[in-house]
């Protein structure tokens, strides 16, 4: 049986799956100011938007995640697939989306 999907379906998907893996995602109001919003999924910063320059900073454990169950996607559809998520689930202008091996403490 073959089965079509279309681009908006499959992004429907990617989404879906993008809200499983960030299903405890909460802004970190103490963490975050007026340049930066830092989002966490339970105690594992995951993200940091910049205000200033509309880029995110992406844990790349999880960007491999999603990589890894959407093989069918290069590593920059990834990354901008994440940010088209981003500006649909918060409605934040994105740029560009980074992957980061480590997050910031602070």
């Amino acid at each position: 049986m073959k089965i079509i999907l279309t681009e908006n379906q499959l992004q429907k998907v990617y989404f879906k799956y993008l809200d499983l893996l960030m299903d405890n995602l909460e802004l970190n109001f103490l963490k975050s100011n007026k340049n930066y919003k830092v989002f966490y999924n339970g105690l594992i910063r995951t993200f940091t938007y910049s205000d200033r320059t509309e880029d995110v900073y992406f844990l790349e454990s999880i960007v491999r995640e999603f990589h890894s169950m959407f093989s069918n996607l290069e590593w920059k559809e990834v990354l901008r697939t994440i940010g088209k998520w981003i500006e649909y689930k918060f409605g934040y202008p994105v740029r560009s989306v980074y992957s980061v091996e480590r997050m910031s403490e602070n």
